[in-house]
């Protein structure tokens, strides 16, 4: 009866890519705005249903935007384009986690590669690995970031006016893939050191501008603490969205001090 689990319990796989306590260095290209070379940060040591990522910043503060594959020509890729909620933080070190319900072989290999808004700057990724889940174990072929600009590194931008909605703004004009899911997480939006303590709430939509449909309602909020904002993510949203579909939000914040009206959205679309 010793290795009796209860249906549904996890199986987590060990640590991967994990030295002296800091994940494995990964660097941006030398010039601003451009992927870097992939770097091997970790292997399951049995089939995984899905995955953490988590990053730890050491130093730079730039915003980042990186990609997960199984090869390390970076055509096989299972996670494109995810923007690091709160990589910018003005030089403070930092990070954060987030979770990939993506299955990985045993065998296999999982490449990094990143850029930001400075060239060369470095970042620590690691990776716990998991099978099975509380309930039932969803799962999705691949992430696919949604609304990034990478010709500035940048994420969406939301702005809510005190007390009221603001307006839709546009996160994607069409979208390239059938959506299952949404991993979503608010960031900073380069807000200052200490942005006013205030809540958040955020109106995901479908639909043509003037008739947009809601499609989920999240809560969040600026703690007034350096950078920072929470969530660090509200997770996995199941949803199913054609492709060729605009996708909108809006917020509306508690103030309406800039910057901390202006809120950021990292965002991939999950695929099944």
């Amino acid at each position: 009866m010793s290795n009796w689990r209860p249906p549904g319990a996890m199986r987590i796989d060990d640590m991967q890519g994990v030295t002296a306590s800091r994940g494995t260095p990964v660097t941006a290209g030398s010039s601003a705005h451009t992927k870097g070379a992939s770097v091997a940060i970790g292997s399951p040591s049995y089939d995984w249903d899905g995955f953490w990522l988590t990053w730890d910043y050491n130093g730079g503060g730039y915003d980042t935007i990186t990609d997960l594959s199984l090869d390390s020509g970076a055509t096989n890729l299972i996670v494109s384009n995810f923007y690091l909620p709160m990589s910018w933080n003005n030089g403070n070190n930092g990070g954060g986690t987030v979770s990939f319900p993506i299955p990985v072989q045993v065998g296999a290999t999982i490449y990094c590669r990143m850029q930001s808004g400075g060239g060369g700057q470095t970042t620590g990724f690691s990776l716990v690995g998991y099978k099975g889940s509380w309930g039932f174990p969803q799962r999705f072929s691949k992430a696919v970031g949604i609304g990034n600009n990478l010709g500035t590194t940048a994420s969406a931008q939301i702005v809510g006016p005190s007390g009221t909605w603001g307006s839709f703004a546009q996160i994607v004009a069409s979208t390239a893939d059938h959506y299952a899911g949404f991993l979503v997480s608010p960031d900073n939006n380069k807000n200052s050191n200490a942005p006013t303590a205030q809540d958040w709430t955020l109106t995901l939509a479908v639909g043509a501008a003037g008739s947009e449909k809601t499609l989920a309602i999240l809560r969040g909020a600026f703690s007034g603490v350096i950078y920072e904002v929470r969530p660090s993510t509200w997770g996995t949203i199941l949803v199913d969205v054609p492709s060729g579909t605009r996708l909108s939000a809006k917020g509306d914040a508690s103030t309406t001090t800039t910057p901390g009206n202006q809120l950021g959205l990292s965002m991939c679309g999950l695929v099944a």
